[in-house]
């Protein structure tokens, strides 16, 4: 039986609307009043019998999107910093539009340039000095600050002053954003939640996004950005703002995706709540038959509407790769009481992947720049990033790297299935696979001078690194090949680790496990499926892996000498075939290194990244026989 049923949706103002759902009783009540023929003013609304009025302010019908006067808040701007220069403001916000806002649209662009202009304009002093008052500064100066360090995280040569930067640490100050900004159900607001989450999700503060995300997400519901904006006469009759509402709830949405599966929690908003058009897709709602004076035109896309798909592309695409994150969480990983997988499911959720992948329409992966971005043996970038206006941004090697990702999320769980089983073996292929070619997009991103922006791309690297690894110790991938491409790993690793703190610890890790590798061929012990060559070498007594004579040239040829030294990893000579974490041989007549230069050597690299030493004490008491744990414990994330 399927029921009329649905919520209503009230709008105070253009900016401003309320929404409360079916389940209510609301629509019920409004069915008993129309049976008795009362429409006079004297019937309460039905709203307001079952949740309470709430104090607003008054109405403002004219203004559609506020941005008349402002200036910065200071009780915000004590936590985000002051406004920077304008010649700098006006290259941060060149920057973060190109970047940035095609994957995430929820501002109005000619709107935040107005904002901008009211902000840095002269002030008039015959002008009433109201401004102080304004409600929506608080929103504006988050907008702006999180626009402008956004921007500002892959503009090296456009640095924020001291003053203008977000005070440290974030995660204790951000908080104090939330009251003033969920206190209301405004559009406003809700950009300004985003902007702050979206630069909490760039710089990796992960936990605390997720928090923001959480009160947003219930200010959105409250204020129904989850249903079709065209079915309520309600809202503003302007065709841009519907749009707008849809392009703040869509990009919401992608971040809880992603949060989602990078922190394992479950979705914030389930797909069978959502009746909100998706971006790039035609409109295909109208209002419902029992509101009144229903507009019974059928919806044709315009020629706008077309050219605003077209532009809307990168951000429709993320969108639809959010989808098919969330569907795979859901598949994978709800409680293990009802997690029921069907081979059909995997199937059927592994060709929607293929056929969002074969329906993109991506320009070629951009040609290496030449200004390329070399690495210091700190590994600090030598050359900066060219200008944003000198060449278009080109999201093909981040899309790249999203389906070979959700390759690997679809395939993971296979990975913990006994190594004899067809199963495994196929997964473990496939994971190979997608690792190279991220692996090949992460290269593709860096030699065409593009910035790596994208939190993902860290967590991208990692589990390749992880699955090739993995690979090579089970004897399922050529050890040559292997130790190369997780040397290639550990470059991008070095550079990420100048940007986000868990990459670090990411490369520390891997180094370990390439130490472990580089091993398998030293000790002449075939690595088969079904006896890891591991388990005799790293169990064995130490007197007689120390009687063992290395053949010097043995691991040579499976780390690349410069990216060892660089990366602070020792060769097979250096190790001896010992167990991780021991010293070598001693150093007289073979050449290896003494145990004490051996730890020097870690402890000095150790220091230079500030790592976590109760993690690397972790590895290295760990069993390398089976790293599936690492799998298991999803280490930072997935």
């Amino acid at each position: 039986m399927e029921t009329p049923e649905i919520g209503s949706l009230t709008a105070h103002s253009p900016q401003e609307s309320q929404f409360v759902g079916s389940s209510s009783g609301v629509f019920f009540i409004n069915v008993v009043r129309r049976a008795f023929g009362s429409s006079s003013s004297e019937f309460p609304q039905a709203e307001d019998t079952i949740v309470g009025s709430e104090e607003f302010a008054p109405p403002n019908k004219q203004e559609e999107t506020p941005v008349s006067r402002w200036e910065y808040d200071p009780t915000i701007a004590c936590v985000l910093g002051q406004a920077p220069p304008q010649q700098l403001a006006r290259d941060l916000m060149m920057v973060y539009f190109k970047v940035w806002h095609p994957l995430f649209p929820f501002l109005h662009g000619p709107t935040f340039l107005h904002a901008m202009e009211s902000l840095y304009a002269e002030k008039d002093e015959s002008q009433p000095h109201d401004v102080s008052k304004n409600k929506h500064n608080t929103s504006w100066t988050t907008i702006f600050q999180c626009v402008f360090h956004l921007a500002s995280l892959i503009s090296p040569g456009s640095q924020l002053p001291p003053e203008c930067r977000i005070q440290s640490p974030i995660g204790a100050s951000i908080h104090s954003l939330l009251t003033p900004l969920t206190a209301r159900h405004d559009l406003l607001s809700l950009q300004a939640l985003l902007a702050s989450q979206l630069y909490l999700v760039a710089t990796m503060s992960l936990r605390t996004a997720s928090t923001v995300g959480g009160c947003m997400l219930r200010s959105m519901l409250h204020a129904g950005l989850h249903r079709c904006p065209f079915r309520y006469r309600e809202l503003s009759a302007s065709s841009q703002h519907r749009h707008l509402r849809k392009r703040i709830f869509w990009s919401a949405y992608a971040l809880d995706r992603y949060l989602s599966q990078a922190l394992g929690l479950p979705l914030g908003v389930q797909d069978s709540d959502v009746d909100v058009c998706p971006p790039g897709s035609p409109e295909v709602h109208k209002p419902l038959q029992h509101l009144p004076l229903p507009d019974t035109s059928s919806p044709k896309p315009s020629e706008s509407e077309t050219e605003q798909a077209k532009k809307e592309g990168p951000f429709a695409s993320y969108v639809q790769s959010g989808k098919l994150t969330g569907q795979a969480l859901e598949l994978f990983h709800k409680s293990i009481y009802v997690r029921h997988i069907s081979q059909t499911s995997v199937l059927v959720l592994t060709t929607a992947v293929h056929r969002w992948w074969n329906s993109l329409d991506l320009p070629p992966s951009p040609p290496p720049s030449t200004t390329s971005i070399s690495l210091s043996s700190s590994g600090q970038r030598q050359n900066h990033i060219p200008s944003i206006d000198e060449t278009p941004f080109n999201y093909t090697p981040f899309f790249t790297i999203l389906y070979h990702h959700l390759l690997l999320l679809l395939h993971r769980p296979a990975l913990s299935l006994p190594n004899t089983t067809p199963e495994f073996a196929s997964a473990l292929q496939s994971c190979i696979s997608a690792a190279r070619h991220i692996l090949l997009a992460l290269k593709a991103q860096r030699d065409s001078g593009q910035a790596l922006f994208w939190p993902g791309f860290l967590s991208a690297a990692w589990m390749a690194g992880l699955v090739l690894a993995f690979a090579c110790q089970l004897g399922q991938y050529v050890l040559v090949k292997g130790c190369g491409e997780i040397s290639t790993c550990l470059d991008f690793l070095r550079v990420m680790s100048t940007q986000w703190e868990p990459a670090k610890h990411c490369h520390r890790a891997l180094s370990l496990l390439l130490r472990a590798v580089s091993r398998l061929d030293e000790t002449n012990i075939p690595a088969t499926i079904n006896q890891p060559a591991s388990n005799q070498n790293l169990e064995e007594a130490p007197s007689t892996r120390k009687k063992r004579r290395v053949d010097p040239s043995s691991s040579s040829s499976y780390l690349h000498s410069a990216d060892s030294l660089e990366s602070g990893l020792p060769t097979g000579r250096e190790t001896g075939g010992d167990r991780i974490g021991e010293g070598g041989p001693s150093a007289e007549g073979n050449g290896t290194l003494t145990e004490g230069q051996q730890q020097g050597r870690d402890l000095e690299w150790d220091h230079s990244l500030d790592l976590d030493m109760n993690m690397v004490d972790l590895l290295q008491e760990g069993n390398f026989d089976s790293l599936m744990d690492l799998f298991g414990q999803q280490y930072p994330t997935f």
